[in-house]
């Protein structure tokens, strides 16, 4: 997914929790917020924004 592998390896390898492991280079690479969206995901902060600033 355009990670680089010897980050991508750090990232499995490591016995970090998954919220802590979500603000890697690799994940991000990997699952940015153009893949999440694509996988069907909402954007919370849109979700946000359209409750408290509504057009």
């Amino acid at each position: 997914m355009g990670a680089p592998l010897n980050q991508v390896k750090m990232v499995v390898s490591s016995r970090k929790g998954y919220w802590k492991l979500s603000r890697t280079l690799a994940t991000n690479m990997g699952m940015g917020n153009a893949w999440l969206e694509e996988q069907g995901l909402i954007s919370l902060k849109e979700q946000w924004s359209r409750i408290h600033y509504p057009a």
